[in-house]
């Protein structure tokens, strides 16, 4: 028979004492050419100059997702060279039960309350992205859902089955409410069928009000925000607010079908502080998008700046809107941290209280 593996090298108390721990900052990040595995770090211990430290999660990070991560780093680790670079320290990582590697977040990232990740933008790679969501501390997400697409509606099973804890929002976006113009009622009949199928959905959205594009008639807009605001009503769900350039008549009608019954959150927030006002006037919840971090977005960090901390929210509307550094490529979740970071420094709070609080105003509003 085989001889039995032998058993791992046991170390003493002291041997342990005898290492020191350190927190670093991710400054640069970059692939290893002819590696697979390695990703090259420079990283700020706090320390005269920064180090860098080679670190083999290569498979589980791309080089974007570490820039601004804080790690935990073995400090007194006897350099080494490696492909001809001198690696100063060791990158902790945990090993989960699937064997990819996590490295240490110093705070979580919250939860991203709006995403497309059942769109044909991620068809290709959706399992990728969950997995950099999860490593930079992302729980779960809200994903929306085009009713009047059956397709998109059959990936929502493919998204559960790669991300068990996301929840569904589904309803007519105003730009296809043209598709409904002859019987507004049909797409109120359409959102409630897929309701019924989709056993994750906790919401109506997003649906509301687009004068920006046109690209339906306002008053076909205004009747399929109309009917699916009594359906909202009728199943007692939140929804999900669409509204560009059409403030005024997405607050009256919100008035005159709600009465007070309505509940839900104004998507990717993006106004002043008067537009703030007005919309939280309604009792409604506002969602910040990766806008917020957009050098020439002053306006609306002083508008969240005073919102109050029970009425935030935190999203990327991935695909689109990637915040900084990301801006110009795909949007996905795991970037819902920099929105994060950003509401921090804005609010004078740490990270963590940021999460903490989104967090809780989105189980409150959508009970998943």
């Amino acid at each position: 028979p085989a001889a039995a593996p032998a058993a791992p090298a046991t170390i003493t108390i002291d041997d342990f004492a005898k290492v020191h721990l350190k927190v670093a900052k991710v400054l640069e990040a970059e692939k290893m050419p002819k590696s697979q595995k390695l990703l090259k770090l420079k990283v700020d211990a706090g320390e005269a100059e920064p180090r860098t430290i080679l670190a083999g999660i290569a498979e589980s990070y791309e080089p974007e997702q570490m820039v601004g991560k804080s790690i935990v780093i073995v400090a007194n680790l006897a350099p080494r060279k490696m492909m001809g670079i001198e690696s100063n320290g060791m990158v902790l990582a945990a090993s989960p039960d699937d064997g990819k590697a996590i490295v240490l977040n110093s705070e979580p990232a919250a939860i991203d309350s709006h995403c497309h990740i059942a769109g044909e933008e991620f068809i290709a790679d959706l399992p990728a992205v969950v997995e950099r969501a999860r490593a930079a501390g992302v729980s779960r997400a809200l994903v929306i859902l085009a009713a009047e697409d059956d397709a998109e509606i059959a990936r929502a099973q493919t998204v559960l089955e790669a991300w068990p804890e996301c929840r569904f929002a589904i309803g007519v976006h105003p730009h296809h409410a043209k598709a409904f113009a002859d019987h507004p009622q049909r797409a109120a009949d359409t959102v409630a069928r897929q309701l019924d199928q989709v056993s994750a959905a906790r919401a109506i959205g997003e649906i509301g009000l687009d004068y920006h594009y046109d690209f339906s008639p306002r008053d076909v807009q205004h009747a399929l925000f109309r009917a699916q605001l009594q359906l909202a009503v009728a199943r007692d769900l939140p929804i999900v607010i669409h509204t560009r350039e059409a403030e005024d008549d997405t607050l009256r009608i919100l008035q005159e079908e709600g009465h007070g019954r309505l509940r839900g959150v104004f998507h990717c927030f993006t106004g002043d502080s008067d537009a703030a006002r007005r919309a939280l006037a309604t009792g409604f919840l506002l969602s910040i998008p990766g806008v917020v971090t957009f050098p020439k977005a002053e306006t609306l960090r002083q508008a969240v700046a005073d919102v109050p901390g029970d009425r935030l929210l935190v999203e990327t509307d991935s695909p689109y809107l990637a915040p900084i550094p990301y801006r110009g490529k795909r949007n996905e979740p795991s970037y819902v941290a920099k929105v994060v970071d950003q509401l921090a420094t804005v609010r004078g709070v740490s990270a963590g209280t940021i999460s903490d609080e989104t967090d809780r105003n989105f189980d409150r509003l959508f009970r998943p």
